[in-house]
């Protein structure tokens, strides 16, 4: 957190996604759904909403008045404009311009408030105990979404980061996805956040895994790209791949970086031996 001095007052302010609360969250997930609002809009909001304030009215010579803990504050707008940059982290800067990138990797919902009598538990911080299966089952119906748009598909994306028991079982897939349709849309938006920021995590934990696409093939889809990583680990033996479904997505990607440095020394190695 950060502290920000307001006269004799003094303010915590989020400085990472991870220190965001629910309530800040959902607000978020608000204003990225909604679309229509600037990057500095979405920082101001954010920032009144930490500091519990609000902003009544504007006075001569550029001055805002903001309220807050019942004390006022007369700043301008490039004042208040650089408080807000405390949350330049939300942003990232691209080729196609600033964007909403979450890194997001605390899980807010254990369980997800979606409103109905069914308990449905979320993995852990970062997806650590988040199993290959069920990361194979999420991408692939977030990869569907992605064409179809249709919000089934989205229910069953998130239907597959959850179990109702001890165990994660993808009979319960569909079933499950009618419970989380009851959650609000802000709650799953926080979800998928969720997802990409443990994916963004995982991608520079695992860098090898993550080197870049190769553009001179056809992209497959999700689902068969998984198949044949879990057939080569299995070394063809089908007998293993449920049990390596079973591991969690953690230690499937950390086997396959190892495999890959191995594969990359063993070819340079073999380099040197034809430069000699």
């Amino acid at each position: 957190m950060k502290k920000l001095q307001l006269n004799n007052a003094e303010f915590s302010i989020p400085s990472s996604w991870n220190e965001l609360s629910t309530s800040q969250l959902l607000a978020l997930a608000s204003m990225d759904l909604k679309g229509g609002m600037t990057v500095e809009e979405i920082k101001i909001k954010m920032l009144l909403l930490a500091m519990e304030a609000h902003v009544t009215h504007y006075k001569k010579h550029g001055f805002y008045t903001l309220v807050c803990r019942k004390n006022k504050y007369d700043l301008t707008s490039a004042e208040i404009l650089a408080m807000a940059s405390i949350f330049d982290f939300l942003f990232e800067e691209t080729e196609n311009g600033t964007v909403l990138r979450s890194r997001l990797t605390k899980n807010p919902f254990p369980i997800l408030p979606c409103k109905c009598s069914t308990r449905l538990h979320g993995p852990e911080d970062g997806l650590q105990d988040l199993t290959y299966e069920q990361a194979i089952e999420a991408e692939s119906f977030l990869h569907r979404f992605s064409y179809t748009k249709d919000p089934q598909d989205f229910y069953v994306f998130v239907s597959a980061l959850h179990r109702t028991g001890k165990k994660f079982d993808i009979e319960k897939l569909a079933p499950n996805a009618k419970h989380v349709a009851h959650a609000s849309p802000n709650t799953l938006h926080i979800v998928y956040l969720f997802w990409c920021g443990c994916m963004d995590a995982i991608a520079r934990s695992y860098p090898n895994c993550f080197s870049g696409e190769d553009k001179t093939t056809p992209q497959k889809k999700p689902f068969e790209t998984h198949r044949e990583i879990i057939y080569r680990l299995a070394d063809g033996d089908i007998t293993k791949e449920t049990a390596i479904e079973k591991l969690e997505i953690h230690r499937i990607y950390d086997v396959l970086n190892r495999k890959i440095e191995d594969d990359e020394k063993l070819r340079e190695d073999f380099k040197k031996l034809q430069r000699r």
